[in-house]
């Protein structure tokens, strides 16, 4: 005879971005082994922490204006979001994202 489990049901994660993409940008974060903060640091101060194929990683997925815009418009729990819509809010904060991970890649390919 099975006992009914009465403990509180957890919380289900609210996912907002493509869940393709937001595989992707799962696995990446796997391989960065750096938490969010540490990423959006590195890439504001242009700091040498990353690889290039990491780099074309981030690049290649970065959030979009409409994800940002969607993610920052949430008005829920934000701690019951993906880690991929996590990571984003996060990112989002980095003025000019797009130009330091390109100014970073340059960096790395021509050393």
């Amino acid at each position: 005879k099975s006992v009914p489990d009465n403990s509180p049901a957890k919380p289900k994660t609210i996912e907002i971005i493509d869940p393709n993409k937001a595989k992707s940008v799962v696995i990446l974060l796997s391989r960065i082994k750096m938490t969010y903060n540490e990423i959006s640091n590195h890439i504001i101060h242009l700091d040498n922490a990353f690889t290039e194929d990491i780099l074309q990683g981030l690049i290649s997925l970065k959030p979009t204006f409409e994800e940002i815009s969607t993610l920052q418009s949430f008005d829920g729990d934000i701690k019951l979001l993906g880690k991929c819509e996590l990571f984003f809010l996060k990112i989002s904060i980095v003025n000019g994202l797009s130009q330091n991970l390109d100014l970073l890649l340059f960096r790395l390919t021509i050393n």
